[in-house]
């Protein structure tokens, strides 16, 4: 757990964040697989995975219609040791994977913006100590991706001020430009220093 906290105090993307937080939340939670999910509008994306089979990298699906969804949705950590006993799970989807148990917790309990998901291939009810790990690896992703915001917010402000800047340089130089091409012709035409200050 601490080192997933301190490799995700130095990420910088999402993708980094999400490749730190599907090694180490298997790692910690010892599951057959870790999706991490991100809330999308009205969707959720599957970004990423590292599991014993395939899952859903790079798929969407409504909110409303998978249990990362609901657990976006409600702030809540679900605990299933049956997928096949819980109303919540779209059994369909889940068929054609080796997922038989899982748990889905947010990433930020207040208005969450992603789920990690940690699937056992038997049917499982996961140790409280790995819920409570699993639980912790979201708090310290969701300060990391609150991390990524923030720098690229600051270097958007920082692309942009180099931009205003530039532009500045540009409009000085155009108006240095004028000034000296009057301050010329003026000259040209003053037969005296006084005559030329008085018309310029």
């Amino acid at each position: 757990l601490v080192e997933a906290i301190e490799q995700l105090s130095t990420a910088r993307t999402v993708q980094d964040i999400a490749t730190v937080v599907r090694s180490r939340a298997r790692a910690i939670s010892g599951a057959d697989g870790i999706t991490v999910v991100l809330r999308d509008g009205d969707h959720c994306h599957y970004l990423d995975e590292e599991a014993i089979g395939p899952l859903w990298k790079g798929k969407r699906f409504p909110l409303g219609q998978c249990i990362s969804g609901w657990t976006m949705l409600t702030g809540e950590t679900a605990v299933i040791p049956d997928i096949y006993r819980d109303d919540r799970i779209p059994f369909t989807v889940y068929r054609p994977t080796f997922v038989n148990s899982l748990v889905m917790t947010p990433v930020r309990r207040e208005d969450p913006m992603a789920a990690i998901g940690a699937y056992w291939k038997e049917v499982h009810t996961p140790s409280a100590d790995a819920v409570a790990g699993l639980e912790a690896v979201a708090r310290a992703a969701a300060t990391a991706f609150e991390n990524v915001r923030l720098l690229a917010s600051l270097e958007e402000a920082l692309r942009r001020r180099e931009q205003m800047i530039r532009e500045l340089d540009h409009r000085v130089k155009n108006t240095l430009a004028a000034t000296l091409s009057v301050a010329k012709r003026t000259l040209r035409s003053s037969p005296t220093p006084a005559a030329f200050a008085e018309a310029f």
